[in-house]
């Protein structure tokens, strides 16, 4: 192997960063679409790990007749590849087909099933939302605070911690629960330490 100027070594690509960087594409209209409101989580993983069988297939050019593009993953495979019973995976790709996202054509006994993904439906109202989507990700996360204006462990962990209570955003309850003694008058401090 010949050696790499040190001034580079920072820029290159090594094999574990091309298996990090991988990732199952998840379309939004998953979860903007009214339709699809009631889809599970397990579904919604299924179909974006689909996509990559979808692209691999046509890859390896399984297109039919018709020439639309198909390709075989069997509920067992799947129960694996998600982290659920193969009981669950039916139920999945069932809750998919239901939804007309997976078309499954039965290809006889002892035959795997020929699946054909099939594109989510997109409504002019999914576009304003999919923006909102993408929009609240790029924005600043504001520091999550208790009735009290403490920050939460949360805003705390996800290292928001460095920006001091606000006392104007506390309610009105929160300050009036636990008034400062040196707004106390003196006649209501009980000095007496004996209990009756």
């Amino acid at each position: 192997m010949s050696a790499i100027d040190p001034e580079f070594q920072a820029l290159l690509y090594f094999k574990d960063e091309q298996y990090r960087a991988a990732f199952c594409k998840l379309p939004m209209v998953l979860m903007t679409n009214e339709k699809y409101a009631d889809l599970t989580n397990n579904a919604r993983v299924a179909y974006a790990l689909l996509i990559s069988r979808f692209e691999l297939s046509y890859q390896n050019d399984w297109i039919d007749d018709s020439g639309a593009i198909y390709f075989y993953y069997t509920a067992k495979k799947m129960a694996e590849d998600i982290h659920v019973s193969e009981r669950t995976a039916i139920k999945v790709r069932q809750e998919l087909a239901k939804k007309k996202l997976l078309n499954i054509q039965r290809q006889g006994l002892h035959k795997p099933a020929r699946l054909y993904l099939l594109k989510p439906v997109i409504d002019p109202k999914d576009f304003n939302k999919i923006d909102a989507l993408k929009a609240r990700a790029k924005a600043p996360v504001e520091p999550t605070r208790n009735e009290l204006g403490q920050l939460t462990r949360d805003a705390i962990s996800a290292g928001q911690a460095k920006t001091p209570p606000n006392q104007d955003s506390m309610s009105r309850r929160a300050k009036s629960a636990l008034p400062d003694m040196q707004d106390v008058h003196a006649k209501y401090i009980n000095t007496n330490n004996k209990t009756r």
